[in-house]
């Protein structure tokens, strides 16, 4: 039987094969337990799927050429606007508008034009809908999974809530109820419903078994896993809690490490044992790290790094320090202001 386990990204710039960093990251903690430690490494019994969508960006973000007054035009056009993001700009630091530049303009564009959203919406269910395809020919028996992280978990529940729903490139065969499903959608400090616009994450298709939606509709996954870090700003505006979900959905919020500056960092996520574990014993459906190795693991686990102790206390301090925001723009200001 074969494994499937497709890894979005988040915002920022993410050239082709973005996620070395995180299948290295994969490999490193699953070694952590018996059944790597003395056997294949993680990604050597699961085939990992790269998706990609960051071109999309790029390509609006090279139209606008680093100019502010670019991208206001291209709001207006749109019939959007991004004020409060117009009014803040100017008084920005060199390295806040770098990281406006770089990263945080790509929830900016997500959110708030359609037209964007559409062009990335349909980049990625090509890309899944491709190897999904490849995969099930033969009549092999394939079990899918998604880890998804940051922008990438909106991007994700939207482009499956479609897959799973409507008929795609004259196909009907992704829709959920004719017997496709992912049996794990993991996602990695989720700002599906911050960023939501015409898909609620909460009623759409993509939900697990065990969910009660009214209407009734097929699930789109076995079951969901959701993690989130208490410090993390890209989290604080509404972070994900979809009731009726039942038991087939496991949400983690008490995250609370600090092992790198950025703690919103897709690898500083998966470091942490009460992220890795459910991953990969969700994955692998059976308790590959045992219930032993699993509170040992999460007794040992250092909430600080011994490593420049007192910078990243005082990173700490200043995340805490950050107003929370009202709406999607100003979330788009406190990532920046946090990234720099």
């Amino acid at each position: 039987m074969a494994r499937l386990v497709f890894l979005v990204h988040g915002m920022g710039d993410q050239p082709p094969d973005w996620s070395a960093s995180v299948r290295a990251k994969l490999d490193e903690v699953a070694a952590r337990y018996g059944n790597f430690r003395n056997g294949l490494p993680f990604s050597q019994r699961v085939e990992l799927v790269e998706i990609g969508y960051d071109a999309v960006f790029d390509g609006f973000v090279n139209q606008f050429a680093g100019d502010f007054a670019n991208l206001e035009q291209f709001a207006q056009q749109a019939g959007r606007s991004i004020g409060k993001v117009a009014n803040w700009f100017p008084n920005a630091n060199e390295s806040e508008r770098g990281f406006f530049w770089t990263h945080v303009v790509d929830v900016l564009l997500y959110h708030g034009f359609k037209l964007v959203r559409d062009e990335v919406r349909v980049k990625v269910m090509q890309q899944f809908a491709r190897k999904l395809t490849t995969s099930f020919q033969g009549g092999q028996i394939v079990d899918a999974f998604v880890i998804a992280h940051s922008l990438g978990t909106a991007v994700t529940c939207d482009t499956l809530a479609l897959l799973g729903s409507q008929p795609f490139n004259n196909s009907n065969a992704f829709l959920a109820g004719t017997g496709m499903q992912f049996k794990g959608v993991f996602t990695i400090a989720n700002v599906a419903k911050e960023v939501a616009t015409d898909i609620d994450p909460y009623t759409s298709v993509l939900h697990p078994d065990s969910a009660v939606l009214n209407p009734d509709s097929p699930a789109y996954c076995a079951r969901f896993g959701n993690f989130r870090h208490t410090l993390d700003p890209f989290c604080r505006l509404v972070p994900f809690a979809p009731p009726n979900w039942g038991s087939d959905f496991n949400s983690v919020e008490d995250l609370k490490h600090i092992h790198d500056v950025n703690v919103h960092g897709f690898e500083h996520y998966l470091d942490h044992p009460k992220v890795h574990i459910p991953i990969i014993n969700g994955i692998f459906e059976t308790r590959i790290i045992t219930s032993q190795e699993r509170a040992g693991a999460i007794r040992d686990y250092p909430a600080v790094s011994s490593e420049c102790n007192a910078e990243l206390l005082a990173m700490q301090n200043f995340i805490q320090g950050l107003d929370a925001p009202n709406d999607t723009q100003e979330l788009v200001i406190a990532v920046a202001e946090f990234l720099a």
